[in-house]
C-alpha cells in the first residue's frame, strides 16, 4: 500500500487525466457570435474598410460634389475684387462699386431661394437625382462668371451659383443622413460643414495667389480661373453619384416602395447586413405620418 502512495499522500492510481473541455465555438461559429455588419468575418476576403465602399463613395460624392460648392462659391469673392474690376476697366467697361457690392450679395439672395425650393425638388425628383440636376447650375454660374463681358453678366452668374449653394445646403445633409446608419449619423453629418471651411480655406488660398493676376489681353485669364473651378467638384460628383442608391428612408415613405428601400438598404450596409430593425423604423415614421 505504501508502494502506491506518494509521499504527499496522493494514490497515483486514482488520478484519471479528465476529459478535453475544450469547447471553442467552431469558425462558422464564431463568425457568427462576432458578426458584425460593417467588418469583414476570417473566412471573407480582405475590404478595403470596415464599412462597405458603397456607403463611403456615396458620402465622398455628396460631400466633395456639393458641400464644397457652398464653401469655395461663398469665399471666393473676397479677395479678387479689385482685380476683377481693374481687369473690366481696362477694356473699357465699368464696373462700379455698387454693382460689385450687388455681386456679392445676390449671392445670398439666389442661397434663400434655393433652400426654399431644395425641400419641394427633394420630395419630388428624390435626394440623389436632385444633387445630380443641381450641377446645371453650377455649369450655368461657372460659366457666365468665368466668361463674363459685362458687369451683369458676372452678377447674373453669382445669382445661379447662390441657387446651386442653397440647395447643396439642404440637400447634403439630408442624403448622407438618410443613407447612414444610426450610430454614425453624427459623425457623418459633421463632413458637410468640414467640407464648407475647407472650400472656404482654398478659396482664399487661390484668391490671393499671384499666379492668378490679370492680363489685359486674354479674356480667359487670371481671376476667372478662379470662378471655373467649381466645375473640377461638379466632374467629382458626376463621376461617383450616379453609382450610389437612392436614399432608403425616401423610397419608402415618400415613395411608399418598401422592395426598392430594401434593394438601396442592402447595397449600403452590404450583402450579410441585416436591415429589419432600419425598415421598422421607417414603416413606424410612415404609420405615424398616415395617422397625422
Amino acid at each position: 500500500m505504501a508502494d502506491e502512495m506518494d509521499g504527499d499522500g496522493l494514490d497515483r492510481d486514482s488520478l484519471v487525466t479528465p476529459p478535453s473541455t475544450d469547447n471553442r465555438p467552431s469558425v462558422q461559429q464564431d463568425e457568427r457570435v462576432n458578426y458584425h455588419p460593417y467588418r469583414p468575418s476570417p473566412s471573407q476576403p480582405h475590404r478595403c474598410t470596415r464599412l462597405p465602399c458603397l456607403f463611403l463613395v456615396s458620402v465622398a460624392a455628396a460631400v466633395i460634389g456639393s458641400s464644397t460648392q457652398f464653401g469655395y462659391s461663398t469665399g471666393v469673392l473676397n479677395s479678387p475684387q479689385q482685380v476683377i474690376r481693374q481687369s473690366f476697366e481696362d477694356r473699357n467697361i465699368t464696373f462700379s462699386s455698387l454693382e460689385m457690392n450687388v455681386a456679392v450679395s445676390i449671392f445670398a439672395i439666389g442661397g434663400l431661394l434655393g433652400a426654399v425650393s431644395a425641400g419641394i425638388l427633394a420630395d419630388f425628383l428624390g435626394r440623389k437625382y436632385t444633387l445630380l440636376v443641381n450641377n446645371l447650375l453650377v455649369l450655368i454660374g461657372a460659366g457666365l462668371q468665368s466668361l463674363a463681358v459685362h458687369p451683369g453678366m458676372f452678377i447674373a452668374g453669382r445669382f445661379v451659383v447662390g441657387i446651386n449653394s442653397g440647395i447643396n445646403t439642404v440637400l447634403v445633409p439630408l442624403y448622407i443622413s438618410e443613407i447612414s446608419p444610426v450610430r454614425l449619423r453624427g459623425a457623418v453629418g459633421v463632413l458637410h460643414q468640414m467640407a464648407i471651411t475647407v472650400s472656404l480655406l482654398l478659396a482664399q488660398i487661390l484668391g490671393i495667389s499671384k499666379a492668378l493676376g490679370r492680363s489685359d489681353s486674354d479674356v480667359f485669364y487670371g481671376w476667372r480661373l478662379l470662378f471655373a473651378v467649381p466645375l473640377l467638384f461638379s466632374l467629382v460628383q458626376l463621376a461617383l453619384l450616379p453609382w450610389s442608391p437612392r436614399s432608403p428612408r425616401f423610397l419608402l415613405i415618400k415613395r411608399k416602395n418598401e422592395a426598392a428601400a430594401k434593394r438601396a438598404l442592402k447595397r449600403l450596409r452590404g450583402a450579410g447586413a441585416n436591415t429589419d430593425e432600419e425598415i421598422q423604423e421607417m414603416q413606424a415614421e410612415l404609420h405615424s405620418q398616415q395617422q397625422r
